[in-house]
């Protein structure tokens, strides 16, 4: 959690809030890495921004992330030519670095960002922050053709997806599709135990995924 979230909307902005509140810190999110990966081998990826890493330290964070099990960090606001020596750091430990892309992005950069991307390319689909939208983007398709040309990384559709419909439309154009604001909301708005909102997110998202392998 990071207490100045420059690319995120109202949900996640209040859900770092409460995570800060709650005493979350980095230590305590990577052992809770730890647990999940006893528990899957699914791939695990941090999304956060720099301010908590440098904190921690860039390499006490790549090495102490890989140990508990994570696979992958996404640094939001630190493109990989501004630092190249923290996203090295990441590669040395195995940590691999996801880039973003946006629709603004330019034809060059884009080749630039699918180098430098490794496990996907994270593609923001829209201007503005993150948060629920009713439709997707009309020129999505063409944007994501224009980066899957270029990209040897899968390409992995981001930012106002919240229902198995548009989760099956992104599908269809990318590789992936990537949902936050969504269940984050469903996790703030849920009033019963703590075992009954396990139910209701592993339920929504077992929607969302099932539309997408749909596709």
């Amino acid at each position: 959690p990071y207490s100045d979230p420059m690319a995120d909307g109202v949900a996640i902005q209040a859900a770092c809030e409460r995570s800060l509140a709650a005493g979350t810190t980095v230590p305590k999110v990577l052992a809770a890495v730890r647990r999940i990966r006893g528990r899957t081998q699914v791939p695990l990826v941090a999304f956060t921004y720099l301010n908590p890493v440098q904190a921690y330290g860039v390499q006490r964070f790549a090495s102490d992330a890989v140990a508990a099990g994570l696979d992958a960090v996404l640094p939001l606001d630190l493109p990989p030519d501004e630092d190249h020596a923290v996203i090295e750091a990441f590669r040395d430990a195995g940590l691999a670095n996801v880039c973003l892309a946006a629709p603004t992005t330019t034809a060059k950069r884009k080749q630039f960002l699918a180098r430098e991307s490794r496990g996907f390319l994270y593609y923001v689909c829209r201007l503005g922050v993150t948060g629920e939208r009713a439709t997707l983007p009309a020129d999505l398709t063409r944007q994501v053709k224009a980066l899957k040309a270029v990209s040897e990384a899968p390409v992995c559709i981001g930012f106002g997806i919240s229902t198995p419909e548009q989760a099956a439309e992104a599908a269809a154009r990318g590789d992936g599709v990537i949902v936050g604001s969504h269940l984050v909301r469903l996790i703030e708005g849920h009033r019963g135990s703590r075992a009954s909102l396990v139910r209701a997110v592993a339920q929504r998202a077992g929607d969302l995924a099932a539309a997408v392998h749909r596709v």
